[in-house]
């Protein structure tokens, strides 16, 4: 063990090394850098003091624990860690403070006030003595009530509460300021307040003022619904409304009736009292006593007497409704349900009536000396020349029928004749319309002539019309006016089902004209001019025909009498033969591959001994291979044999395309490089490419022929040399 009395200054304790204090009248104070121990057991009240000026102290007292900073700094936790926690043992946590998120404060380990990046998110119920909450200065909102509120109520609350129990009148239980700090008006402008009352809520008040922090009542709500609405100075109710009696007052608090007017007077002159009362410089309104006055520049124009007669343009009624106005301008209404109603008279001129009684009402009748013209009867169908308000089912008779509840209108005409009509419309001036139709007042056809001897209906300007001429049937504008090329027969949603013709279709454009016609029982389509006929699918050309009778499918350019072109898809077909079974038979790919199928006479399936001969070009032309001398030229016989097919290399290879599967075989570039060319077969850009596998039997055969040469003559050498033995 080392001692203390052995340590230099500067040293360090080893693990080893045990450290003994002796308090002896005094500590022992021990310093070192780097002290490495299991644990430092303290008493109650012996404390860890760190700091020059033991500023940190750690302890127990016996009861609590501390750590507590005595110095004039902070007291800084700090962890390079996710978070610093406080915990309660080791299964619950108090706080949470993470590192660049959010400090967590928990109750019973559950976090009821937590930091957000916006603000706080508290869970539960806040208890504060006082709130204060600055707003934006964008206007935005500054606070927020915000719940799900779905299947359950009473949420979104806010929540004025008196917590005191006695009873008082007019105690105050909840009240909201609106308060402004303009610079020209200080102080509090409106107030919402709720009073209590002996019995619960004693009113609903609403507060304003035109100067600062002098707030007036104007509206105040009781707690049975009683409402009332005070005047300027905010004292006394103008208007109420009693909710126990559903009644209305205006001008008096305690209305008696669904409606009770309070008092006014009909003029300043005047000493009549009013309950309703409104003038102006020309004239005034007012009810009192029993009567109705409206007054017009000091003439009565209106009045309701105390005996309920009512007088237009007269003070004077003497009559339910008596009307007063210049001669041929009167309208009288009597009670007598014999008398007949009259409206306006004229003595110079004639009688215009319209009249009827209470009792078998049936309408009213225009005439003059000469009797009735017209009537009004009592289904307000106006009838000219007829009594009957069934023209439009009559068999004779004439007239003209204005039906007032489906505003249709007859016209019957009990013709002599053909050329007699019952409805004859004449246009006198230019061509154009003669009968307008509209839908809520805009313009949906009319009906018209045009050059004069033509009828044209039409749909309206910018719609469809059509012209009745000679013979033919042409489509027009408002007008009448051909509108060649612009309208369609029918379309997508309104079709027509079968189009009958006897004889030609044509089509035409500006500078091409395409017909379909049926001549000696042949069915014809196709271009009068020197254009193709084209056929369309999904809106887009799929094929056509030229007019040097070329078919073109896919494409617009002409290779030969029938081309095909693809679509660029590699996978996709751009020729396809199939049997009736639907099986292809011969099949073109967009990528060049040619398919002949597996029918029973298929490439595939009619088999033959003999040797392939079909040659394949780089450029995809198809030969047949021959070996006839009547298809060559040039013939010499081979150079090449045993010596240049000693140096080639046999091999065995995969396909690229052939998966696994294992050929035997040469390389083409290897057959180049010995010299042997005229056995590589070369692409576009002169590689090689391919080898005739079939005509190197010749090299071979020479090989065969040069090498018998040589045993022949290493035959005869070995036989001269036994001979000589």
């Amino acid at each position: 063990m080392a001692k203390i009395s052995e340590l230099s200054d500067g040293g360090s304790l080893l693990p080893t090394d045990y450290l003994i204090a002796v308090r002896s009248g005094g500590n022992v104070k021990v310093q070192a850098d780097t002290i490495n121990v299991d644990q430092i057991d303290l008493g109650d009240n012996e404390r860890i003091r760190l700091g020059d000026s033991q500023d940190l102290q750690i302890y127990h007292d016996g009861s609590n624990s501390y750590i507590q900073d005595e110095g004039t700094g902070g007291l800084i936790i700090s962890s390079d860690g996710p978070a610093v926690y406080i915990q309660k043992g080791t299964t619950e946590t108090s706080a949470e403070f993470n590192t660049d998120g959010a400090v967590k404060l928990r109750y019973d380990n559950v976090t009821k006030f937590a930091t957000t990046a916006t603000g706080i998110d508290v869970t539960g119920t806040v208890t504060a003595d006082g709130l204060t909450v600055d707003g934006a200065t964008d206007g935005t909102a500054v606070a927020l009530l915000r719940a799900d509120n779905t299947g359950i109520t009473k949420k979104n609350t806010l929540r004025f509460e008196d917590t005191d129990t006695t009873t008082q009148n007019d105690q105050q239980i909840g009240r909201i300021e609106f308060y402004s700090n303009d610079t020209e008006h200080t102080g509090v402008d409106a107030v919402i307040e709720a009073v209590s009352g002996t019995n619960g809520l004693k009113e609903l008040r609403f507060l304003t003022s035109e100067t600062a922090n002098t707030p007036l009542s104007r509206l105040a709500i009781k707690g049975r619904g009683d409402i009332s609405f005070y005047e300027d100075t905010g004292t006394t109710a103008k208007f109420f409304w009693d909710a126990s009696a559903e009644s209305l007052g205006i001008g008096v608090s305690s209305p008696t009736g669904l409606l009770t007017l309070g008092t006014g007077t009909f003029s300043a002159a005047a000493a009549n009292t009013s309950a309703l009362y409104t003038s102006a410089t020309a004239g005034l309104v007012a009810v009192a006593d029993g009567l109705l006055l409206v007054d017009r520049a000091g003439a009565d124009v209106f009045k309701v007497d105390t005996s309920g007669n009512v007088g237009i343009g007269t003070s004077s009624p003497n009559a339910a409704l008596d009307v007063l106005g210049s001669t041929g301008d009167q309208l009288r209404l009597r009670t007598a349900e014999t008398e007949e109603y009259q409206i306006g008279r004229n003595a110079s001129t004639g009688l215009l009536d319209f009249y009827g009684s209470q009792t078998g009402f049936t309408g009213y009748t225009f005439g003059g000396v000469d009797g009735e013209r017209m009537r009004i009867d009592s289904n307000g169908n106006l009838l000219v020349g007829t009594t009957s308000a069934s023209i439009y089912n009559d068999t004779s008779g004439n007239g003209i029928q204005l039906n007032g509840g489906s505003g249709q209108i007859v016209v019957a005409k009990e013709s002599s004749s053909a050329s007699d009509p019952a409805l004859w419309l004449n246009n006198t001036g230019v061509d154009g319309s003669i009968v307008t139709f509209a839908k809520d007042g805009a313009l949906v056809g009319s009906i018209g002539s045009a050059s004069g001897v033509s009828v044209y209906i039409h749909g309206g300007t910018g719609y469809s019309g059509l012209t009745f001429g000679n013979d033919e049937l042409n489509p027009c504008d408002e007008t009448g006016a051909n509108r060649d090329a612009q309208i369609d027969l029918g379309d997508s949603l309104a079709r027509f089902k079968d189009l009958y013709l006897s004889n030609s279709m044509l089509l035409s454009n500006a500078t091409t004209s395409s017909f379909m016609q049926v001549s000696s029982n042949v069915l014809q389509f196709g271009t009068s001019s020197n254009d193709p006929v084209a056929f369309y699918s999904n809106n887009a050309e799929a094929m056509r025909l030229d007019a040097s009778g070329n078919l073109l499918v896919g494409t617009n350019t002409v290779n030969g009498k029938i081309n095909f072109q693809g679509d660029g898809t590699s996978t996709a077909y751009t020729l396809v033969c199939t049997d009736s079974a639907g099986n292809g038979t011969f099949q073109v790919r967009d990528d060049g591959l040619i398919n002949t199928g597996l029918s029973t006479a298929s490439l595939y399936n009619l088999t033959t001994a003999n040797a392939a001969n079909v040659h394949v070009l780089s450029n995809g032309t198809l030969y047949r291979s021959t070996s006839s001398e009547r298809y060559k030229n040039t013939i010499q016989n081979a150079t090449h044999g045993l010596t240049e097919l000693l140096t080639l290399r046999p091999v065995t290879y995969k396909g690229n395309d052939d998966g696994d599967l294992v050929f035997g075989g040469l390389i083409a570039e290897e057959v180049h490089d010995a010299g042997l060319t005229e056995f590589v077969q070369y692409n576009e850009e002169n590689q090689p490419d391919a080898l005739a596998y079939g005509n190197m039997v010749s090299l071979c055969i020479k090989a065969i022929q040069e090498q018998q040469d040589l045993i022949e003559s290493l035959t005869a050498r070995i036989a001269q040399l036994e001979g000589a033995n």
